[in-house]
């Protein structure tokens, strides 16, 4: 388990969850970054990567393909590095989901990406809550 993981989650990061679950992924965007900021442990790769989640539902709502599957990549590649529950959150789901829609994303392209149904953006569940 890394470093953190058993931690409980940051008043900061569970009103981020919020925000995201409540589909206002901008607001998210910015709890999950004070959170980054704040925090100096490599937790902190964690609450960025969900950040750029948050970022790249936000592309997709507004058809910008080039951002959407580059940052998409980007936070990929820190999602892949955690895996499990880490502080209540099931990062393999959270894993598995964002794969699933950035394919969809891909296969979509950039003169379809404005066909993607959001009703795919999938909702970060914290171990312990309904």
């Amino acid at each position: 388990m890394k470093e953190g993981c058993g931690d409980s989650l940051p008043e900061i990061v569970v009103e981020a969850i919020r925000s995201f679950n409540d589909g206002k992924y901008y607001q998210a965007h910015e709890e999950f970054e004070t959170a980054w900021r704040e925090e100096s442990s490599e937790i902190r790769v964690m609450y960025q990567a969900l950040l750029q989640v948050a970022v790249v539902f936000l592309h997709i709502g507004i058809s910008n393909y080039l951002g959407a599957t580059q940052l998409g990549e980007k936070a990929l590649a820190k999602l892949q590095v955690w895996q499990g529950i880490c502080q209540g959150i099931d990062l393999d789901k959270v894993h598995n989901s964002f794969v699933a829609i950035l394919n969809e994303v891909k296969r979509l392209g950039p003169d379809h990406i404005a066909e993607f149904d959001q009703s795919k953006f999938f909702k970060i569940h914290i171990a312990g809550e309904h």
